[in-house]
């Protein structure tokens, strides 16, 4: 195969059946990666698993099932992954959706918030095994420019207080990002790098859930003006198998390269307050204490 890479890794990929997700999975693809392909719908896995093999000819491609905004679906899809594979090489948190007005899940969860953080932070934490295996770990954590609509707000977590669609998904963003800083930091002595990326203005269907004519507005405006979702595709492929992501840990990407983040993703108080609050989420609504670091 043409674009096959020189060292083949094992790689899960979320959000793998719709948008960006759905490029990143074909080009991992054509790389001759072994890929682990996350989605809710098991007949949408079933045809881009069938789609890609006739494209790429890569064979060693498997689906797995699990809504990521509930942690029980987690904890199973994490126990599977472990049963079927004893190593993982990276981790692409791509998952994600902003919803218009509040949602709770079956857990009593707020759905934005669930998706879009608590269930990275909650896979992350129960792949770290699999990922301590790998000579050259990578987690890409998929953020947002929207990270900046946001202050963090640990009363407003879940919309408790005030609920406005985008800055919940922002607030859930940022969420994301001191999480990558704080995890980064735990690792640092460790072959694993952390790193988050902004994908572009790209319009691959995102907010298309939600029946409100500002969000399909917001996808018409990016599919005619923003950015390239090859572009973002092609990012979070190098940071999870090529040369960009393998020595550097704890940054922000975008298109231009490394890029600051807002001012309130770099408060280590709010990463250590935010990881103690995602413990304690976990422990209550999945009843699961995670593994500390010794």
């Amino acid at each position: 195969m043409e674009n096959k890479v020189e060292k083949q890794r094992t790689i899960l990929l979320t959000g793998a059946t719709n948008g960006i997700g759905r490029i990143v999975a074909e080009k991992l693809a054509a790389e001759g990666h072994t890929l682990l392909l996350v989605g809710r719908k098991e007949w949408k896995g079933e045809e881009l698993i069938t789609e890609l093999e006739q494209k790429t000819g890569n064979t060693e491609l498997h689906f797995y099932q699990a809504d990521l905004s509930l942690l029980q679906e987690i904890e199973t899809l994490a126990e599977s992954v472990a049963r079927d594979y004893g190593q993982l090489d990276a981790l692409i948190n791509n998952a994600g959706a902003v919803y218009s007005s509040r949602v709770w899940t079956e857990e009593h969860l707020e759905r934005t918030f669930a998706l879009n953080y608590l269930g990275v932070f909650y896979l992350t934490e129960l792949l770290l095994p699999l990922l301590r295996e790998s000579s050259d770990g990578r987690i890409v954590n998929v953020s947002s420019a929207a990270h900046a609509l946001s202050k963090m707000n640990f009363q407003n977590l879940q919309g408790e207080q005030k609920y406005n669609g985008l800055k919940q998904y922002g607030l859930a963003k940022l969420s994301l990002l001191l999480y990558t800083y704080d995890l980064s930091q735990r690792l640092r002595h460790e072959n694993i790098k952390v790193n988050a990326l902004h994908p572009g203005n790209i319009s691959t269907g995102f907010g298309l859930n939600n029946k409100n004519a500002f969000y399909r507005g917001l996808n018409k405006f990016t599919s005619m003006f923003g950015d390239s979702p090859e572009e973002g595709a092609d990012l979070e492929v190098s940071l999870a198998s090529g040369a960009r992501g393998s020595q550097v840990t704890g940054k922000y990407f975008t298109k231009k390269g490394i890029t600051s983040s807002s001012s309130d993703s770099y408060s280590t108080a709010n990463q250590r307050r935010l990881r103690e609050i995602s413990e304690e989420l976990v422990y209550h609504y999945a009843g699961r204490e995670l593994q500390k670091e010794a």
